[in-house]
């Protein structure tokens, strides 16, 4: 079983906070009400987890139902600290497994784009990766067209892996990878 991550993880501008099964489960059910996650004190001005990323929630949720292992290392919300606002979010497919590998995904709020948000975020996360021992590599996938997001995981410290296709999508991928400090020994 993997190493749990922190709940919270931060940085003096963000706050990179795990997502509760329960609250996955309210977001799923409602796909339609930001107000659900209003009791953590946050806003969501940019409708996060809804409309087209309304089935979030519920792969996540899936994911923490199918290997508690996963807990602690799937979707959290990146808050933005001076607002309370949710801008975006980030986090592992799933806890790493024997090879010890973590593959990443984020998005940042396109009213927050351009303010270093997702590099500042998905270099905190790797950071507590690391940390925790439990990985060696982490890696990024995301569309060959997405420049934005390549340039991000660049900046992040990842570099290009390869290029992925598949016959029954019409998506082109860019794999990216960072290799993380190797650990001496291993738990």
């Amino acid at each position: 079983m993997s190493k749990a991550l922190p709940r919270a993880i931060g940085t003096d501008r963000l706050e990179l906070v795990y997502l509760e099964l329960s609250e996955l489960d309210a977001l799923r059910e409602s796909s339609s009400d930001a107000s659900l996650l209003a009791h953590r004190g946050w806003s969501n001005p940019d409708q996060l987890f809804l409309g087209e990323e309304a089935w979030l929630p519920g792969f996540f949720a899936g994911r923490l139902r199918e290997d508690p292992a996963n807990e602690t290392w799937t979707i959290r919300a990146i808050i933005e600290r001076d607002d309370r606002a949710i801008v975006g979010h980030i986090g592992a497919h799933r806890a790493p497994g024997p090879d010890r590998t973590v593959e990443m995904g984020y998005t940042v709020a396109p009213s927050r784009r351009r303010r270093a948000i997702g590099t500042e975020a998905l270099v905190r996360l790797v950071d507590a990766i690391d940390a925790s021992g439990a990985a060696d590599r982490v890696i990024a996938t995301t569309t060959l067209r997405n420049t934005a997001s390549i340039a991000l995981a660049r900046k992040a410290g990842f570099a290009p892996a390869g290029i992925l296709w598949s016959r029954s999508s019409p998506w082109i991928s860019r794999r990216l990878e960072r290799t993380l400090h190797p650990t001496i020994e291993r738990p």
